[in-house]
């Protein structure tokens, strides 16, 4: 089988697109700008076609990247289409059940207990940890193409996708945008940093505007995903990203993106995904074999 046309996360892909795509249709009349989301399923669409059938009829080394790769377009494509479907379909944002078990576990809210703590050198790691979530898993997937490991490779990728696609899942039926809108008349001080703190997180708020994507938080599920398989990929490179991680984790709460219950939601949905996700690739590989051989 050749791994250039046929891989489980082409599947799985198409039909959490196909799913959203069902759900704006179902709620077009309550969705203002159902027929941009369509528009853009299309394209995601579109793209999954062009990758298929270019890989498959062409060994040039650039229609391979693009099907190897496409699917980091389609996750920043389908997280930014959220902002359009997700109050559209479930208008009830669980944010105040989120905080009742923030503050009955800790006894008071933990963005405001880490103000305790806050000073211009941590909050600058802080913001920089966050970040490191747009490029580490894209980086580990390069360090495995590049290795030329196509288990390796296909594997993590479907793990990752299922990951992203689950946590989206999670955000339409426990919509919450996060303790940084709905906690910030109990903060005492603003986070400063020392050098690009604020630019950074200027610049993510410019890009994830109002997302409803607190919970689970897919940044701490994804880059637990990318931690594990980096260890499978080398020691060394699971050394390297381990403090990023560390971080990133920690970043969630102290930049107050996330509530607690939010970052222990997203190690659950991680864990789900390490057991799940390898068997969903084995068993759509061995579906797709037996389908070619019949």
């Amino acid at each position: 089988m050749d791994r250039r046309i046929y891989r489980p996360v082409d599947f799985i892909s198409l039909f959490f697109i196909l799913f959203l795509m069902y759900l704006t249709l179902l709620f077009h009349l309550q969705i203002p700008d159902w027929t941009i989301l369509v528009r853009e399923y299309l394209l995601l669409l579109s793209i999954l076609v062009l990758a298929l059938f270019a890989a498959g009829r062409s060994s040039h080394k650039f229609f391979d990247m693009l099907h190897s790769f496409y699917p980091v377009i389609f996750v920043a494509i389908i997280f930014n289409s959220l902002s359009r479907l997700i109050l559209y379909v479930n208008p009830h944002p669980v944010d105040p059940l989120l905080i009742r078990i923030d503050y009955f576990l800790f006894g008071n809210h933990p963005t405001l207990v880490l103000e305790k703590i806050a000073f211009p050198l941590l909050t600058e790691f802080s913001y920089f940890a966050y970040t490191s979530y747009y490029f580490l898993p894209t980086l580990l997937a390069v360090l495995w193409y590049l290795e030329k490991d196509w288990e390796g490779f296909d594997r993590y990728v479907t793990t990752i996708c299922f990951t992203y696609y689950l946590s989206y899942l999670g955000y339409i039926f426990f919509p919450a945008v996060g303790p940084r809108f709905t906690l910030a008349h109990v903060q005492t001080m603003e986070l400063k940093g020392v050098f690009f703190a604020e630019g950074i997180r200027d610049t993510l708020n410019f890009l994830e505007e109002l997302k409803y994507d607190a919970f689970p938080s897919g940044h701490t599920a994804v880059i637990l995903i990318t931690l594990f398989f980096s260890l499978k990929y080398s020691k060394k490179t699971f050394f390297f990203f381990l403090i990023p991680v560390l971080g990133l984790i920690f970043s969630t709460v102290y930049c107050r993106y996330h509530y607690v219950i939010d970052v222990l939601a997203g190690i659950a949905l991680a864990g789900i995904c390490l057991y799940l996700g390898p068997k969903i690739h084995v068993a759509i590989k061995r579906g797709i074999k037996e389908f070619l051989q019949n």
